[in-house]
């Protein structure tokens, strides 16, 4: 295989790292085979396991098999639909019609071989690099450009003889000053195919509290993401070679020297998260490369306008997983109150026989001449008290709502 150049990778919920490598004429080590589903395949499988689980397996997107499931019109879970099986709620399972006259029937679902095809949906055409061009010299530098010439008129070569332009999370720039015109030409010709695209590119200042001053970020907003974007110049390791002259005791010398290796890499993305690194290769130089470094900036805003909107759709699964709890222990909760209010009512119907029966026997044993005033006036507080506590007093009031108000 030739010189890696391009890689990409994805981890479910979130960043994504490299593990797949392309060489200098965009070909991945391992191209994916495709696979034919037929619609009464793929009804099965969406309503046996949930749809990110099902797109795994056939090394595409939720959305690209959802959008596979529409084209043979098949129908899938609503969103909510696992969350109330794991609940033990019924759910409708709508059968899976004839085919319509002129309906597929079958469809090849090819997992993406690059990263540009990792942000196409099923079924969507090739794209094809643009023709980015490197001019000779810097005429009209792009504005994010020339900033970063003005920063570097001030900065010295290290201890490597490169010239460094620190960023928060990592270098923005390191290149040696033989390097840095051809650096900051491949730059401005890829900010200005950026641009042409309708993305913005611009170098900033950064104003974090613990580096103020002397930090920046170069970032292209593509689709209203953020890709950060670095380029250097690699560095050959070696093993240090112990030299008399130097006077230093061998334990305080380093274990490697670094020199510059003449290859000029291109990060596109944070290193902490996604992140495509494009250089030059055996075959191809890095401004032959620039096309593909177009596409991989736009394939990563569409990657991460993907894992937006697939949290949006989990959290949206989780509110919809809290509420479904949120009414079972609702409804668990109320079940108890009536069986509780229940009790209470039998409990105070007896009671009040109870009463209601000592008052007759009260009135029975009486003589005649011995009901007075007092006595007729407690009898009647009593009746009524009997009458506030037995709830048979109103019958059409016992019933309570089965289900509560949620």
């Amino acid at each position: 295989m030739g010189q890696a150049i391009l890689c990409l990778g994805i981890r479910e919920r979130g960043w994504i790292y490299t593990h797949r490598m392309w060489d200098a004429q965009g070909v991945p080590e391992n191209e994916p085979k495709e696979q034919q589903v037929t619609r009464e395949m793929l009804y099965e499988q969406v309503w046996a396991k949930p749809i990110r689980t099902v797109a795994a397996e056939y090394g595409i997107s939720d959305v690209g098999l959802a959008k596979a499931c529409d084209r043979l019109n098949v129908p899938r879970p609503a969103v909510g639909h696992w969350v109330r099986l794991e609940h033990g709620r019924k759910t409708e399972r709508p059968p899976l019609l004839p085919a319509a006259l002129g309906q597929e029937t079958m469809l090849v679902v090819k997992p993406p071989s690059s990263a540009v095809a990792r942000s196409k949906e099923l079924g969507a055409p090739e794209l094809k690099p643009p023709a980015v061009v490197v001019e000779d010299n810097l005429r009209k530098p792009h504005p994010a450009v020339r900033q970063l010439q003005q920063i570097l008129r001030d900065r010295t070569p290290d201890k490597y003889g490169i010239l460094v332009i620190s960023g928060p999370d990592g270098t923005i720039y390191r290149t040696r000053k033989a390097t840095k015109d051809r650096a900051l030409r491949i730059l401005n010709a890829l900010f200005n195919a950026l641009s042409s695209r309708g993305h913005a590119v611009a170098t900033v200042e950064t104003r974090d509290a613990r580096y103020y001053g002397g930090q920046y970020r170069m970032v292209a907003t593509v689709r209203g993401q953020e890709i950060r974007l670095s380029i250097g110049e690699r560095l050959a390791q070696r093993e240090h070679v112990h030299d008399p002259r130097d006077g230093r005791p061998s334990m305080f010398e380093p274990r490697f020297d670094y020199s510059p290796a003449g290859i000029v890499v291109l990060q596109i993305g944070s290193r902490w998260g996604m992140h495509n690194a494009v250089k030059d290769g055996e075959k191809a130089k890095l401004e032959q490369l620039l096309g593909r470094a177009v596409l991989a900036c736009e394939a990563q805003a569409d990657e991460l306008i993907r894992i937006q909107e697939e949290r949006t759709r989990r959290e949206q699964a989780e509110a919809e997983d809290a509420r479904l709890r949120a009414i079972e222990q609702a409804r668990a909760e109320h079940q108890k109150l009536l069986a509780a209010d229940l009790v209470v009512m039998a409990n105070s119907w007896v009671t009040a026989n109870r009463i209601r029966d000592f008052l007759r026997a009260v009135e029975d044993r009486l003589p005649p001449d011995g009901r007075n005033e007092g006595t007729s006036a407690w009898l009647a507080w009593a009746y009524t008290h009997v009458a506030n506590i037995d709830p048979l007093h109103a019958p059409q009031e016992i019933a309570k709502q089965l289900t509560p108000r949620v």
